[in-house]
């Protein structure tokens, strides 16, 4: 039979106990979702713990080695690595529950009233109720800290040390344990979306090491409601779990090439400041901007020439908002470059930029509107600090050549629709592109276009349609009657409708996108959907078609958007789909090379 160690008091204490794996057994456990909660004992006092990731089942009186705990300010053990050590059917000794000083007098005087109330009451024992046992404290404790998912505050202990921690630029996603100290650069508000069938919530805050090294982290739904006002900006902190993704880099200058989730197996730890710097920026000048992706985050460093007035607008979703144009200008060519910039929303009524002041735009989306331009987004923020290296060359520059901004410098949204206009069409996607997208940043319908072969084509290409011209929605055929629920209309005949699920394929991946009857017939050849239905008995005719048009290449036209049924999931859409025209495109390749002066 295995020894237990006396380990619950030190434990329960927060100590540290790096010279020994303590052995505990399980006197009680009860599973829920992904995690544990169980009553571990040193066969002389006891105290509730929950095991996050249970990498071994756990039963009743089973004897675990702990390699790996944190103490929670709940009073809880949270168990991080284990092993099962041995299967036993009984409890060793006699442990009673664990308490702090507050509890034992507790303990003490309930156990007063329950003498003296035992007493009054036993000449009527054989008529009353017994009360029910109430839950120790501590018990009571882990399962509040399992119902709010295992989600707390920010812990004060010092359990999570310097020692533990390693660099951000070393994460990857085969770490399962892993713990970082970084500041908490920028913080994002917390975004809400309401889809009717699903609702939620996130925010996103960018962390920075000692190191320099940063990545981007993102907390959903509860685990953001729990956390969004416990974590400052600016301030330091200890992280552990999580996990780790592709970043998409179309969407934070973070050059790191994973972006973390945090979850409810997180422990945030606050951490003593350090040497740590406030931010880092990642500066892109403005003569550069043109090799610059469309739809891309970028810092940028400028000096304001112009502010235009503050205007007031509808959007096409009814919704009433503000935008100011701003000129910017920089040295990084002569004559001066010159790009326009639109501030959006409140940002219009709380930025102080005034005419010559020397400003580090952080976070701001390019744009192709007129050729180039730039717009603010919600995490966008600006900085006037004279202590940025950028800022003090940029004002030594203006001062230096104050004069010789009255004229037009080299305006790069003219230069760039130049260059635009000799193109056949747009520079094409890749289907990385698609992979590198997420939920967070997919706020409203993005559009690429993407070169690629159809790979796959699902054979269930169409349903019945609502013979009605304006609604075209599925209808359920009920005694030779299609009654369609949408417009209320009812026929004893339909039409169908194409409704295909495709696989494209590139050189960088595989993608699978829904596509509506318009884009599919494109792909059979304006063939329409009644028309293959009415030949799809044939034995041979359906595997020739599809056969046919795999790995036929096409210029796909693909919408991007959000969709909540469940949780959120992006969610591609063909909308277009076009014939190679290899002569256009050879041309349009041509310019592209043009453009790099070869």
């Amino acid at each position: 039979m295995s020894k237990l160690d006396r380990c619950i008091a030190p434990l329960m204490q927060g100590k540290t106990m790096d010279k020994i794996t303590p052995c505990v057994q399980v006197t009680e456990a009860r599973s829920s979702g992904q995690k544990l909660i169980v009553t571990i004992s040193d066969g002389i006092n006891s105290c509730p713990a929950v095991i996050i990731k249970p990498s071994q089942p756990v039963d009743q009186y089973a004897v675990i080695k702990i390699y790996e705990s944190l103490k929670h300010t709940k009073e809880i053990v949270i168990i991080v690595k284990y092993t099962v050590e041995e299967r036993l059917d009984a409890v060793i000794g006699n442990p009673k529950p664990y308490a702090t000083a507050g509890a034992s007098d507790t303990s003490s005087s309930d156990k007063v009233k329950t003498t003296s109330t035992s007493k009054s009451s036993s000449s009527s024992a054989s008529t009353s109720v017994q009360p029910k046992a109430k839950k120790s404290s501590g018990t009571t404790a882990a399962d509040n800290f399992y119902d709010d998912g295992g989600m707390s505050s920010i812990l004060d202990d010092d359990k999570l040390s310097n020692d533990q921690a390693k660099p951000i630029s070393n994460l990857n996603p085969y770490d399962k344990v892993w713990v970082i100290k970084a500041r908490v650069t920028q913080k994002s508000d917390m975004k809400h979306w309401d889809k009717g069938t699903s609702k939620g919530s996130l925010f996103s805050i960018e962390l920075l090491d000692e190191y320099g090294g940063q990545i981007r982290a993102t907390f959903f739904n509860d685990v953001a409601k729990k956390y969004y006002d416990a974590i400052k900006e600016r301030s330091v902190y200890f992280f552990s779990g999580g996990k780790l993704k592709d970043a998409n880099r179309k969407f934070t200058t973070i050059p790191h090439p994973y972006e973390i989730t945090f979850d409810r197996d997180t422990v945030i730890q606050n951490a003593r400041d350090s040497e740590i710097p406030t931010d880092t920026f990642n500066c892109t000048r403005l003569c550069d901007m043109t090799n610059v992706e469309d739809n891309m985050i970028l810092d940028v460093a400028g000096v304001v020439q112009n502010i235009g007035e503050t205007k007031e607008f509808t959007t096409k979703n009814n919704r009433k908002t503000k935008r100011c144009n701003i000129s910017l200008i920089d040295d990084s060519s002569s004559p001066f470059c010159t790009v326009d910039l639109t501030i959006w929303g409140d940002m219009c009524d709380t930025h102080d930029m005034q005419q010559g002041d020397v400003v580090i735009l952080k976070s701001v989306r390019k744009s192709n509107y007129g050729g180039v331009s730039l717009n603010t987004i919600n995490s966008t923020r600006i900085f006037k600090d004279p202590g940025i290296p950028i800022y003090q060359q940029l004002s030594e520059w203006y001062q230096n050549n104050e004069g010789s901004f009255d004229g037009e410098g080299i305006k790069l949204t003219q230069k760039q629709a130049a260059v635009n206009s000799e193109r056949t069409f747009k520079r094409k996607n890749v289907i990385a592109d698609c992979k590198n997208m997420s939920v967070d940043t997919v706020t409203a319908p993005d559009y690429l276009t993407i070169r690629a072969y159809v790979s796959y084509i699902k054979h269930e290409l169409w349903y019945d349609a609502c013979t009605n011209k304006e609604c075209n929605k599925k209808v359920q055929q009920n005694e030779g009657i299609y009654h369609c629920s949408s417009c209320n209309h009812s026929s004893d005949t339909c039409t169908r409708k194409f409704l295909a699920n495709l696989g494209i394929t590139d050189w960088t991946g595989k993608q699978y996108c829904n596509a509506f009857n318009q884009a599919v017939e494109k792909l059979f050849s304006d063939m329409t959907a009644d028309d293959m239905c009415a030949r799809a008995a044939e034995p041979e005719y359906m595997p020739y078609l599809l056969g046919e048009k795999t790995f036929t290449r096409y210029v796909f036209t693909v919408r991007v958007t959000t969709e909540t049924t469940k949780e959120p999931k992006l969610k591609f859409t063909i909308i277009r789909v076009t014939p190679i025209d290899y002569a256009r495109e050879a041309k349009s390749i041509l310019s592209l090379i043009r453009d790099y002066d070869i």
